[in-house]
């Protein structure tokens, strides 16, 4: 029989006077990682293949990524026809913009009420979608089943499926519909569920729709509103550019929710910020704040593809994945490297590059990667160019916010017969 041995004893027979134990010994705690592996028996491999069950859980597997697809599709009909019908109450927004005016911070309080008012107005819509679904029911237990859940919460029951049939009976795998799979494997969808149950919370989470319209996208338009207020209500000659001025108006912050609602407002402050642009060149004036946009809507059909994410089962899989990536940017290189081919070696192109602008932070960028000297634009459009580039100036001009890729042309042309 082999004896214990303790390291303390051990170490301090070495160490007669202890220093080594003192300072280390019992100090740190030890992590170590145990790893175990289920291996079947012969029998248990042979009722695995006779039962199919790998098999029908690869296709499982195979349907659950598909599935996903619909659930997506059904939560943005229901976002969209949600949002297209909820108008915010006016006291509350009044209220809300006086406070963010006083202090540039928003209340928490008013805040948590308008947020409590989407989440209100999304239960009373899923309802109506429960109520019209139930019509179809025959099944006395059936209805009494679904009528059980309220609000949101029918989208992640097991009954859902049952939704889903009834709304999308194109969505077929085999012949069969693609839902009839998950009835007896609801849980598959658990962790998928608590992404999509975090659209609709009132508590502040980041993914949550009402969060993106109060916290995120209130704010930005009060400021777009305060800027025209400010700059623009009382200058005739700038006013005279801002056709839509209704954009500007608290009332308009509920034709903003919709992701082709926010759409049409960024095409419009798009168009204006052009304009205004244009204005403040000709007069080399930077006081006319041009407007910001507001942010995508969670879950918006044109985010939706990077709101999908890639789910990578086996290690063989990561070669196709990485192949499609490359493959997917290379058509945007190339589109790219065409711009500049026609607007660095072309006279004449079917781009109006006067009407294409680049913020001008990113003059050093651009700089950087075509000359040594990262300032040589900034300084060719502050007119300060030193040709001889022996002195050191600095320069306290300021830029306009955007400059056109013809005027980028133009300056690079004039630094390469600098050169």
């Amino acid at each position: 029989m082999k004896t214990k041995i303790d390291p303390k004893l051990e170490l301090a027979k070495i160490n007669k006077n202890n220093i080594l134990g003192k300072y280390f010994i019992g100090k740190y705690p030890l992590t170590k990682t145990l790893r175990f592996e289920l291996k079947p028996t012969e029998k248990t491999k042979l009722m695995l293949e006779k039962y199919g069950v790998l098999v029908n859980d690869e296709k499982i597997a195979q349907n659950y990524q598909e599935a996903k697809k619909w659930f997506d599709k059904m939560h943005r009909q229901f976002i969209d026809q949600a949002l297209n019908s909820l108008q915010l109450d006016n006291g509350l927004l009044v209220e809300f913009e006086k406070k963010w005016l006083a202090s540039k911070k928003i209340s928490a309080d008013i805040t948590k009420k308008l947020r409590g008012q989407i989440k209100n107005h999304f239960d009373e819509v899923a309802e109506e979608w429960r109520d019209d679904y139930l019509k179809t029911i025959g099944d006395e237990k059936a209805r009494k089943k679904f009528l059980k859940y309220k609000g949101v919460s029918i989208f992640f029951k097991e009954t859902v499926f049952s939704l889903l049939k009834y709304r999308y009976p194109e969505a077929e795998v085999d012949g069969n519909n693609l839902f009839e799979t998950f009835n007896k494997f609801s849980t598959y969808f658990n962790n998928f569920h608590e992404s999509r149950r975090n659209f609709y919370k009132d508590d502040g989470t980041s993914t949550a729709i009402a969060t993106r319209i109060i916290d995120v996208n209130l704010p930005k338009f009060l400021q777009n509103k305060k800027k025209f207020t400010d700059k623009y209500q009382d200058n005739d000659e700038a006013l005279n550019l801002i056709k839509e001025k209704d954009l500007f108006t608290l009332t308009y912050f509920n034709q903003c929710f919709t992701q082709s609602q926010i759409d049409d407002y960024n095409r419009k402050i798009g168009e204006i910020n052009f304009q205004l642009n244009k204005f403040r060149q000709q007069r080399k004036k930077s006081d006319y704040p041009l407007f910001e946009v507001l942010f995508k809507q969670i879950l918006g059909e044109k985010s939706a593809e990077k709101t999908s994410f890639i789910q990578i089962t086996e290690d063989r899989e990561v070669f196709s994945v990485w192949q499609e990536l490359i493959n997917e940017n290379e058509k945007y290189f190339l589109v790219f490297s065409k711009l500049f081919a026609k607007l660095f070696q072309e006279k004449e192109s079917q781009f109006d590059f006067s009407k294409i602008y680049v913020g001008s932070r990113f003059l050093n960028t651009i700089s950087n990667k075509w000359f040594v000297n990262w300032s040589i634009l900034r300084q060719l459009f502050l007119g300060a160019f030193n040709q001889a580039r022996k002195k050191q100036k600095k320069y306290g001009k300021k830029l306009p916010d955007f400059i056109s890729l013809l005027e980028i042309k133009e300056k690079m042309q004039q630094a390469q017969s600098l050169i």
